[in-house]
């Protein structure tokens, strides 16, 4: 049941969208948490990366989902596909294989509403290990458990106008997609929000596309370009 406090804002219209590829045995439950929010989304959009398992099965059996086949691979295609076929003022973004608190949602958007010049709200997150799976080497044991600031898309609630503004992600980014996009928006002068509050839980396992030896190899020479494309900015602006 939604509270007055939020039957009040229903107007704020939201599309959430679900990247997801060959996350079948994850997927159910970061659905079902979209579906548990005490403030209703007004579209769920999952985006399919042409999985081999049976994550498009899943995602058709749910009658509130529309599945969106993701022509090209990548992190950053899946997002703009989904943004692309969005219809809300407000877009929030949620992995596969994580988890959104029920009030998640709610929280953010009563946020909005005493920061109404917001482009972008963020809340807390807490990681969490996947039962039966070793720690990945690349991630810090003191990580886990502990409640930090998201800075990233499963934490954020994003107002549709903003990728008008500065654009979509960057899909010629292997892995600092977002962090990419997140610079732009700050360089940009958007105001941004973070609530104290819990909104999301991260899984952590073996096959976290960020955590591989890889992966934080492309990821810290990608970081190195973003940094001197966010100084160029800076200087012209």
């Amino acid at each position: 049941m939604t509270s007055n406090h939020t039957q009040s804002i229903a107007r704020t219209t939201v599309t959430v969208i679900i990247p997801t590829r060959n996350a079948a045995r994850f997927l159910n439950q970061a659905i079902d948490s979209v579906l548990a929010q005490t403030y209703p989304v007004d579209e769920i959009i999952v985006v399919d990366g042409n999985s081999g398992d049976r994550s498009r099965d899943i995602a058709l059996s749910y009658s509130q989902v529309t599945l969106v086949e993701q022509p090209v691979t990548g992190l950053g295609d899946a997002w703009n596909a989904g943004i692309d076929a969005a219809h809300s003022e407000w877009i929030a973004f949620l992995d596969s294989d994580d988890l959104w608190l029920p009030e998640k949602i709610e929280n953010q958007i009563q946020a909005l509403k005493q920061n109404p010049d917001a482009g972008l709200i963020d809340g807390k997150v807490r990681f969490f290990l996947e039962s039966g799976q070793k720690l990945p080497k690349s991630f810090r044991p003191e990580q886990l458990n502990v409640e930090s600031v998201g800075f990233m898309p499963t934490t954020w609630l994003v107002k549709r106008s903003v990728f008008d503004l500065i654009g979509t992600f960057d899909s010629s980014l292997e892995v600092a997609v977002d962090i990419d996009w997140y610079q732009r928006l700050r360089d940009a002068g958007t105001p941004i929000i973070a609530i104290d509050k819990l909104v999301a839980h991260k899984r952590v396992h073996q096959e976290n596309l960020s955590l591989s030896t890889r992966s934080q190899a492309v990821y810290n020479h990608e970081l190195i370009g973003l940094i001197k494309q966010s100084l160029n900015r800076r200087q012209r602006s």
